[in-house]
């Protein structure tokens, strides 16, 4: 609930208004494609590692995501500011 709320205000936020439609339908292709795909890689890596394996590239790859959103993503509420 609360994650698929703040995931769609990140998605507003970026981005001119009359893009809005598209960012959220890009948006909404992505996460069903992972969604889908997820289980299928999931299994994948289960049966030629283990459970405790999967569960490690799980981390590690939230743990890439972060880095690149708190590196790379610029705040956009700031930039709005600056550009008055």
């Amino acid at each position: 609930g609360g994650f698929n709320q703040a995931a769609q205000n990140l998605v507003l936020e970026f981005g001119r208004v009359h893009d809005i439609p598209l960012r959220v339908a890009a948006s909404g292709t992505a996460v069903n494609v992972v969604a889908a795909a997820g289980p299928f890689l999931g299994g994948i890596l289960v049966a030629l590692w283990s459970y405790p394996a999967l569960f490690g590239v799980t981390v590690a790859l939230q743990l890439a995501a972060l880095v690149i959103v708190i590196a790379w993503t610029p705040e956009p509420r700031l930039a709005k500011e600056k550009s008055g």
